[in-house]
């Protein structure tokens, strides 16, 4: 029978996946998912800019989410919200890294 998991099931599944591939190839870092998060935000406070990222199991970086207001696209916001992520995972040794994205 097929049914819909609760989150607690998906974690189950998560650590389940997680443990299966340390056993074929040993983790290189400890603890195996470190997120890296950096924000951008306006002289008033307001958050207009964000990414969000994890290093993970054998130094490697997946950048989970790049956004930039409309207002402040093209200006280079989101290319220094992208180098701070990468500069604080080369500190941690990573050589690797991915994203998944699409266009509309």
């Amino acid at each position: 029978m097929i049914d819909r998991l609760s989150a607690a099931d998906a974690r189950f599944l998560s650590e389940r996946i997680v443990e299966f591939n340390s056993s074929l190839v040993p983790f290189t870092q400890s603890p195996p998912f470190v997120p890296i998060a950096y924000g951008f935000k306006d002289g008033r406070g307001d958050r207009l800019g964000g990414i969000t990222a994890t290093v993970y199991c054998w130094k490697g970086l997946c950048i989970d989410v790049l956004w930039v207001s409309e207002n402040y696209r093209g200006k280079g916001v989101g290319s220094e919200l992208l180098r701070a992520v990468e500069d604080e995972a080369r500190e941690m040794g990573c050589a690797l890294a991915h994203l998944d994205t699409f266009d509309f």
